[in-house]
């Protein structure tokens, strides 16, 4: 159904992602009533979820991110709860979710297995997210000077097809989870280039306005001429993970037509990845902590393999 275009009452439910699609639908839709429930991983009672269910049972539309039952505990989340709860007024939206320019960084788990943030270990350079290549050098106990003058780079020139693997495997299941919700959102529409953003989860502007203009044009059935793509980059005053030069070698091989020029940030050198590295690398072989907490990690497995060859 075509949803009226005044006075709309539009409930929004995601993760860090839910902010930006606030924004745009701010934009295109100005006389709109939105109420967002705060990012999923920030939920602390079912009482903000029970409090954003009551919205919904008044809302017109309601936009929300797939998630498990019971999502940190709390009873009244889960998208078989949601769809219960409000009916054929739901639709929802994909995580824009990928490793392909980001193979060796992820979350680290603390010693209860949760996520370990920076508040528990600021010594870490890139706030809530870690550099299992970082983490895979401190355990392999060699030095610096080695693999600053050549282990690095070589493996960068041997392992190419682990870091091609591991994006083709993210596409996928990418794609596997837009089928699967039935997100408007056409998967041919989007190249390897769309998924340079600044981290694994916080996407480019190019790709965020895909996934909005496929809303705008099959759930809100606003007129394509009338559509309003966001101007700006939501991410890029936050947290960036560098997408190092190596990698963009590696998916070159994929898509031959990927292009520095294309993507949504610079690629940076080695050289200028080196020294966050080292500072990373330095701090995991002060506290070997995490990296016995994280053996078993699937990033930190795919650092070590990506180093293997030379028999650390």
């Amino acid at each position: 159904m075509a949803y009226a275009r005044k006075n709309l009452h539009i409930c929004l439910a995601g993760n860090c992602q839910v902010e930006t699609i606030s924004a745009w639908l701010q934009l295109n839709l100005p006389s709109a009533s939105i109420q967002t429930l705060p990012p999923y991983h920030l939920l602390t009672s079912d009482k903000e979820v029970e409090d954003w269910l009551h919205c919904c049972d008044s809302a017109d539309l309601v936009l929300a991110m797939p998630v498990k039952t019971g999502y940190r505990n709390l009873a009244a989340m889960g998208s078989d709860h949601f769809k219960q709860r409000i009916g054929q007024r739901l639709h929802f939206f994909p995580n824009l979710h990928s490793d392909a320019f980001f193979p060796f960084f992820g979350y680290a788990k603390n010693q209860d297995g949760a996520t370990l943030t920076h508040a528990q270990y600021p010594a870490n350079p890139h706030g809530d997210y870690h550099d299992f290549l970082a983490m895979a050098i401190a355990d392999s106990k060699i030095k610096w000077g080695r693999i600053q003058r050549f282990r690095l780079r070589l493996a960068a020139n041997v392992q190419t097809s682990l870091i091609a693997e591991n994006a083709r495997s993210s596409i996928s299941e990418l794609r596997r989870r837009i089928v699967e919700m039935k997100s408007p959102l056409q998967y041919e529409q989007i190249s390897l280039d769309c998924f340079c953003g600044y981290t694994f989860n916080h996407p480019s502007v190019k790709l965020l306005n895909l996934l909005y203009s496929s809303l705008w044009a099959t759930i809100l059935k606003g007129p394509p001429e009338e559509f309003r793509p966001l101007q700006y980059e939501p991410f890029a005053s936050g947290t960036v993970l560098p997408t190092i030069d190596f990698v963009f070698k590696a998916l070159h091989r994929i898509d031959p037509s990927l292009e520095r020029a294309t993507l949504s940030r610079p690629v940076e050198s080695f050289a200028s990845y080196e020294e966050t590295l080292k500072k990373a690398m330095n701090v995991y072989a002060g506290d070997d902590s995490v990296v016995r907490m994280n053996r078993q990690h699937p990033k930190f497995k795919a650092a070590k393999t990506f180093l293997r060859f030379y028999r650390i």
